[in-house]
């Protein structure tokens, strides 16, 4: 593990603003929070993760974003993308397969990955929100 700077999360300047709250909000209407499952409380605190980063030409759109904490997405990128960047190629592809899922009413699937998957990733961000403390 070499030493990283810490990312600074941006949006795609690409898209107006009020592009990006539609975009957003027709997320929340489908998945809720995707990786750990918890319901947003605020609008303001969900945050936007592009499923192909846009510094590999993806969109700010519906098809390939994924609504998460914003706590959540500073883990995801502070530290599993810096520390360890085959799992959070990994953990993109969940969030792409687990999307494609909801879409598709996959229901045995969905209720695996919010028992298997889910918990853990709650507990991680959660230790993770402690020592930031």
């Amino acid at each position: 593990m070499g030493k990283h700077k810490k990312q600074t999360l941006h949006l795609n300047n690409s898209a107006p603003r009020g592009e990006h709250a539609r975009v957003r909000a027709q997320l929340l209407q489908i998945q809720q929070y995707l990786l750990t499952g918890e319901v947003i409380p605020r609008f303001r605190d969900g945050s936007y993760h592009h499923l192909i980063k846009d510094e590999y030409g993806g969109d700010y759109t519906v098809d390939n974003g994924a609504m998460l904490l914003w706590l959540t997405h500073q883990y995801i990128h502070n530290v599993i993308e810096l520390n360890d960047p085959t799992l959070f190629n990994l953990v993109t592809e969940c969030l792409m397969l687990y999307k494609e899922c909801i879409l598709q009413n996959h229901t045995e699937l969905i209720e695996q990955f919010q028992q298997n998957v889910q918990p853990k990733a709650r507990q991680l961000v959660k230790t993770y929100n402690h020592k930031k403390r």
